[in-house]
C-alpha cells in the first residue's frame, strides 16, 4: 500500500473508533516559550468538549496577537490556566488526542503545566498534520520528507482550528485509495505550513 493509501486508511480507521480520541488545539503568547491562552477539544462527531481561554503570567507577542488577535488586556478577566489542569488530566488525556502540527501544542502544554509547577502527564497523540502531509505526498528533498501542509481552513481560533482538523481528517477518509491524485484535484491549500501559535 502507498503511504498517500496508509493515511486514507488511518483515517478511517480514526472515524470508525470516535469513543477513542479527542481533537485539541492551542493558541498561545508565541513561538518560544508558548505559553496557552486559549484551549478548545471536540469530539469526533464535532461536539466543543473545552473552549476556554485563559489569563497568561506572560507577555503576549505582537507576532502571536496579529495573528489571532488576543492581547494580554483582552484576557485580563479570564480564569489562570491552571483551572483547567486537573479536567485535562482526568477526563481529555484518557483519550487519545488528535493535535495538527502535535509537536508545537505538545510543547506548549508541557511549557504552561511547568509555568503553573505541574507535571504534564503522558501524551498519547497522533499528529494529524504528518498524516495529512503524507497523504498530500509532496517531497522535500532538504528535510527527507513530505512536506508540511497548512491546516484547510483553519481561522486561527483553538475550537476553529480544532473543527478544522476533524474536516481534514473526514477529507482523506472519504478519498479513494488509488494511484496517481494530482495536487490540482485537491481543493485545500497546499501553501507551506507556518509555526502554529
Amino acid at each position: 500500500m502507498n503511504d498517500r493509501n496508509t493515511a486514507i486508511e488511518w483515517a478511517r480507521e480514526i472515524l470508525a473508533n470516535p469513543e477513542e480520541y479527542y481533537i485539541l488545539d492551542t493558541e498561545t503568547t508565541g513561538l518560544q516559550d508558548p505559553e496557552i491562552i486559549e484551549l478548545g477539544v471536540i469530539d469526533l462527531a464535532g461536539n466543543e468538549i473545552i473552549s476556554q481561554r485563559f489569563r497568561p503570567v506572560t507577555q503576549i507577542t505582537d507576532g502571536a496577537a496579529e495573528i489571532h488577535g488576543l492581547t494580554n488586556v483582552l484576557l485580563a478577566d479570564e480564569p489562570p490556566f491552571y483551572s483547567l489542569i486537573d479536567r485535562l488530566d482526568k477526563e481529555i488525556f484518557q483519550r487519545t488526542i488528535l493535535i495538527y502540527n502535535s509537536a508545537f501544542d505538545c510543547r506548549a502544554l508541557e511549557h504552561t503545566y511547568d509555568l503553573y509547577n505541574s507535571d504534564l502527564q503522558t501524551v498519547k497523540n497522533d499528529c494529524v498534520m504528518g498524516w495529512y502531509s503524507q497523504f498530500v505526498g509532496e517531497w522535500n528533498d532538504y528535510r527527507g520528507s513530505y512536506r508540511w501542509q497548512k491546516l484547510p481552513g483553519g481561522d486561527h481560533s483553538a475550537i476553529g482550528d480544532c473543527r478544522a482538523t476533524l474536516a481534514v481528517i473526514k477529507y482523506m477518509a472519504e478519498s479513494h485509495l488509488e494511484l496517481g491524485i494530482q495536487s490540482s484535484e485537491l481543493p485545500l491549500d497546499l501553501e507551506p505550513l507556518p509555526q502554529t501559535l
